[in-house]
């Protein structure tokens, strides 16, 4: 192991060189309070050995892991890049078109987990890693595949922030729940700010779900017929009961495409990559520059104050 790079909820995470092909490798090593857990790494084994079969562009990869305390982690694909959430503490909020060129790169990913009766479940910004090309994956989609009812019966799964109704209720938690949290994503993504955000606790479950359903979505976008397309596509993600949302991640993925080609966006990746080149973050070429700037709103003083309060 050559450093590490990050923490979380499960544990640390290193960067490596695979000594096979001198690649570069990230290894998650579990906290030990996890490792002592005989349920957990029972469920940590099985979700493994399920997403070490799975093969799409838009998932870390799964490379190797061993489940056996106290050796207890998992080797996936090294991302050259960063988290959605770190880019956001830096630039504080995103280019409406480009934000829907991330959530379509996203919908990739989860319309290929819904199609084999997987679930994310906890959506975060830290599990949206994006690379310098502008490419991105989403992590810890194994983790949650097969949930265990009872063992998350009194507890909030997911994160604060990235909850949909079914998280804060007694409804079972689908596809659909992934659905409604790109809606969520889309909107901090234009704000800057997250549109609901309470604590993990059950006790704040009936307050976060007040919220949900008075919540009234409000963007920061300067076109009003793309203003009108982002308020109609969020309709169909934010509704509180799951049979009123977008059917599927690759209907919802479907118009995107179809928004984006109207502004002149016909490569999501590629307007990535261009948003990340004129911030400074990548110095990988691009191709051709197209119109990622559409709907954007200056920065000015109030974005700064609701900044400061948001992650």
């Amino acid at each position: 192991m050559q450093e590490k790079i990050g923490e979380g909820a499960l544990g640390e995470v290193f960067r490596a060189l695979n000594t096979l092909d001198s690649s570069q490798v990230a290894i998650k090593k579990l906290h030990a309070r996890l490792e002592n857990d005989p349920k957990f790494i029972g469920i940590l084994q099985h979700e493994m050995l399920v997403a070490s079969k799975l093969d799409h562009p838009n998932l870390l990869k799964m490379l190797d892991f061993k489940a056996e305390p106290p050796h207890v982690y998992f080797v996936t694909k090294f991302v050259d890049g960063w988290p959605l959430k770190g880019l956001l503490k830096k630039v504080g909020r995103i280019p409406p078109l480009v934000a829907l060129a991330i959530v379509y790169e996203v919908l990739k990913a989860l319309d290929y987990l819904h199609l084999r009766d997987m679930i994310h479940a906890d959506l975060s910004s830290g599990n949206i890693l994006l690379n310098r090309d502008g490419s991105l994956v989403i992590s810890d989609y194994g983790l949650v595949s097969d949930l265990a009812t009872d063992r998350f019966k009194y507890e909030l799964v997911g994160t604060p922030g990235y909850y949909s109704p079914e998280h804060v209720t007694s409804q079972a938690i689908g596809p659909y729940s992934d659905l409604y949290v790109v809606g969520l994503h889309l909107i901090e993504m234009i704000n800057g700010v997250k549109p609901i955000l309470l604590g993990r606790s059950r006790d704040h479950a009936t307050e976060i779900f007040k919220l949900m359903n008075q919540y009234q979505p409000s963007l920061k976008c300067d076109s009003r017929t793309l203003s009108d397309a982002l308020q109609q596509l969020l309709h169909g993600c934010l509704q509180i009961k799951p049979q009123n949302r977008w059917p599927q991640a690759e209907h919802i993925a479907e118009i995107i495409v179809k928004i984006l080609k109207i502004f002149g966006i016909n490569n999501p990746v590629l307007a990535i990559r261009q948003y990340l080149y004129d911030c400074r973050f990548t110095s990988m070429c691009i191709e051709y520059e197209q119109p990622i700037y559409t709907g954007n709103v200056p920065y000015s003083v109030e974005d700064l104050t609701l900044l400061s309060n948001s992650i």
